[in-house]
Formats: C-alpha cells, structure tokens, sequence
C-alpha cells in the first residue's frame, strides 16, 4: 500500500507536470475574440528591406502586438478585476505592473491575424494583428493566486520587451542606413539574434496553446527547434525538461533543469523539475533541496510543498512531511494531508 502512496505525490506530478508547466497560455485555437471585458485588435508594423527581411519584421509586429494586448488587459486587469493588486505584488515580490501584463499572459490566449503588407519597396512595412480570447472557466482571481502561472506569464513577457527592443535598436540602424554607406554588421547580428530569439517565444507561445493535447515525442522535436533558436531560453528549457520526464529521461530532464537554473536561479518552476528529476533517479535528498528551494521562491505555491513532503516520506522524515502536507493544506492543497491522516502517518491534532 505504501508502494502506492510514494507514486501518488510524486509521480502523478510526473505526469501532469508537462500540462502544468504549459498553463501559461493554455487555451484551445478557436477561442472567440473577446472575453472578460477585453475585445478588439491590437496591431502592430514593422517596416523591412533588403537588409531587414520580412520574416525578421514580422515576428517583430507579432511581438509588439501582443505587448499592446498585455499591456491593455493588465492595466484592466488591475483597475478593474483586482482592485487589492497592491497587496498580492508585494507578496510576490513583482511590481504591480509587471505582475499584471503576467497575469494577462497567463490568463488569455492570443490568436494572431493574417499579416498585411503595405508601401512600396524600398519603404515597406507588414503589419500584424492578435486579439485576446476566452480563458475559460478561470478568473482573475483564481489565476491571481497561482504563482507559477504568473511567474511563467511575467517571464514570457519580459522576454518579448527585452527581446524587441533589442531588435528595434538593430533594425533602425540598418533601416536607417544611407546607399553610400557600409552595412552594420554588428547590427545585422544583433537584429538576427533577437529575431530568431522572437521566433522562439513564437514557437513557444504556440506550444502553450496547446496544453497536454500533443505527443510528447513530437512535443520534444518543437521545444528542440525552440531551443536552437533561443538555448538561453529558462522558460523553454524548463519546459523541455517536464517533457523529458514524459519521455523517461530525467537524466536529460535534469541536466536541463540544471541550465535553466543557471541562467535564472530565481526560477522556482525550475528547482521543482529539478527536484521530480532527482527523485526519479533515487535520490530523495536532493530531490527535497531542490522543492525546498522553489518553496522558498514561491511560498504560495502548494504543489511544492506536497512534493517536498513525497521526498520526506521516501526518507522517513515523518515530520518533515506531515508539517509541509499541513502547509500546503492551509494553501488550498489538502490531498496529500487526507491520505496522511487516513494512513494513520500523522497525528490528528
């Protein structure tokens, strides 16, 4: 019997754990075009020429409109849908701001509108369209209260801005360039760099849409292509490593938790892949280090808890694991504490 109450904590996470890291943007492709308050277009243009391809501008538009789209939705968000924000970004340690182009991310998904191409050559520009859909039976409130699902939306977001202006820095010079005079190739490579980074979040974003509806196996080769173009990516290598989890390679899922954390140390999202990956090697003491440490990140996160504690219970820290089933009751999460009462594994009191 207790054979099977170690795989109920810890790999049932294992399973879920892809579906749970995509709940960023997780929707379905046909959502309609508004919802909760937030309807229209956001468009964005970029303009293109010999030494600016259009694909390059393109993912540039698609980039800047989503920005449009999240800046919006957070800004109503916080005004209208969430009036005590102050509280809740203090606690997750995010500016108010941030915090609500986060949840925008996290909470609608976008569904990008053909291209348009205007001007004549050598002025041209394409412009890009998305609007913001249904999100479902979630709330505001509810997706306020998860903190991985904003840490995810924030760090989407912050990548778009960084990686955009990046780009517009390195597009205005070479669109700005006189015939007469020797093309920057310090910018070419600068706009290259962002523009394959801006198709990464593309390919990203596409992916989250489509949460646990997908074969891992062919999960993989898109999060791979992803990575080529971005291997600096915390977010897409986190999520390859819950991939590699479905895949049976924790060996693999952990050596990319283990980069991902490198480049964003404060990715709590990160330290508990880590930490299943560990576990799935046999090595339950680590495993509790590493879900200590996302804990420790994200306090309101229960799964965390529940996690640390299935490594507990793997090395007979009874208390250890009764005080973090207890924890994470007291977030909502009170699974693991029913089984542990029932079990007779902790006291009632």
């Amino acid at each position: 019997m207790r054979k099977s109450v170690i795989h109920r904590p810890i790999f049932l996470p294992v399973v879920l754990l892809c579906c749970t890291l995509l709940l960023p943007l997780a929707a379905a492709r046909g959502a309609e075009d508004g919802c909760a308050g937030v309807r229209g277009e956001f468009t964005a243009s970029r303009g293109f020429s010999g030494s600016v391809r259009r694909a390059q501008a393109e993912s540039a538009a698609l980039a800047a409109a989503l920005l449009s789209a999240y800046e919006y939705a957070g800004h109503m968000l916080s005004a209208e849908y969430v009036p005590d924000f102050p509280d809740a970004a203090a606690r997750l340690g995010v500016p108010g701001e941030a915090l609500f182009e986060g949840l925008a991310c996290a909470l609608f998904p976008a569904r990008r509108l053909e291209a348009r191409v205007d001007g004549f050559p050598p002025n041209l520009r394409v412009t890009v369209g998305v609007v913001l859909g249904d999100p479902g039976a979630s709330t505001p409130a509810e997706a306020l209260k998860d903190a991985d699902r904003l840490e995810s939306g924030r760090r989407m977001v912050v990548r778009l801005r960084a990686e955009l202006a990046r780009y517009d820095v390195a597009a205005d010079k070479l669109l700005g360039r006189r015939p007469d005079t020797p093309e920057d190739g310090e910018a070419t490579r600068a706009l290259r760099w962002a523009a394959e980074r801006m198709k990464a979040l593309e390919i990203l974003r596409d992916i989250l849409s489509r949460c646990g509806q997908e074969d891992p196996h062919r999960l993989d080769e898109e999060l791979a292509e992803a990575l080529r173009l971005a291997p600096d990516d915390p977010l897409l290598l986190t999520l390859s490593a819950g991939n590699r989890l479905l895949l049976d390679s924790p060996a693999g899922a952990l050596e990319q938790a283990d980069a991902a954390l490198v480049l964003a140390p404060d990715f709590a999202r990160a330290h508990d892949t880590r930490g299943v990956a560990l576990m799935r090697q046999g090595l339950p003491s680590l495993a509790a280090d590493a879900f200590g440490r996302a804990s420790a990140l994200a306090p309101d996160n229960p799964a965390y808890l529940v996690h640390r504690a299935s490594a507990c219970f793997v090395l007979k820290e009874k208390k250890g694991m009764c005080a973090d089933f207890r924890a994470a009751c007291s977030l909502g999460d009170c699974e693991g504490l029913t089984w542990a009462l029932d079990a007779g594994e902790c006291p009632r009191f």
